[in-house]
């Protein structure tokens, strides 16, 4: 990917706890521990804190997303995503920024402009469908630090999502393939390209009458890197 990293819409399962409702609207947190940061079949941190917290009316919901790796050498990432929900369709736009820029500068939160050494703010559009048995998701990057394509103009870069959630044995299983249609740096990808075959199983831990919390595993190769990592994580 250009920035090396990315991910309000990231791959990890939250648990979110609502704080409080309120006729139709509604507040919620979660936290996550990651022990690698994947995200689209890239690797973008390693053991990673990942906290989110949410406001929401009816379908409108505003939230924002963060994760931190204790290694230094990753990106910080804070993301702002605003949706709106009707039935299965979700309409929405978010905001990535990263704490180092393509070149590897410290990047600037405030600075946004296209030609700004410290911008490094990636804005995404997507559209996606929940049909029950699988849901369909696509993204595009319709500003700010986007790749480019073969002729080094902006890419446009998008990426298209299969997820299939599924039950069995007493556990929770996610299917999801993701792909891009074509070449962009931002991406790592020449062409179409695949970039992530994942499976996750998931199941909530109890350790006592008052304290359970989800933990899961998954398994995700990236057949256009040759890829392949091992992911654990928790929730709470």
């Amino acid at each position: 990917m250009l920035l090396g990293a990315a991910g309000m819409l990231a791959p990890t399962a939250k648990a979110d706890v609502t704080l409080a409702t309120e006729g139709d609207f509604a507040a919620s947190v979660s936290a996550d521990l990651v022990t690698t940061y994947v995200w689209r079949g890239q690797q973008l941190g390693g053991f990673s804190l990942q906290p989110g917290v949410s406001v929401s009316w009816r379908g409108l919901a505003l939230s924002a997303w963060g994760s931190t790796s204790i290694e230094d050498k990753w990106n910080r990432e804070v993301d702002f995503t605003l949706s709106y929900t009707v039935g299965g369709f979700t309409v929405g736009a978010t905001d990535y920024w990263f704490s180092r820029t393509a070149d590897g500068i410290d990047a600037r939160y405030f600075s946004y402009g296209a030609h700004n050494a410290y911008n490094s703010h990636v804005w995404e559009g997507h559209l996606g469908y929940d049909f029950g048995p699988m849901a369909i998701d696509w993204y595009t990057n319709i500003g700010g630090q986007d790749g480019v394509d073969h002729k080094g103009h902006r890419a446009y870069s998008s990426f298209a999502e299969v997820t299939v959630p599924f039950s069995g044995l007493g556990i929770d299983w996610e299917l999801k393939g993701g792909a891009t249609p074509y070449c962009t740096t931002f991406y790592n990808a020449n062409s179409f390209a695949v970039t992530e075959v994942a499976l996750k199983a998931s199941k909530t831990v109890t350790v006592s009458d008052r304290i359970a919390f989800p933990a899961w595993v998954q398994l995700v190769a990236n057949p256009r890197s040759s890829g392949m990592y091992f992911v654990a994580g928790v929730s709470f």
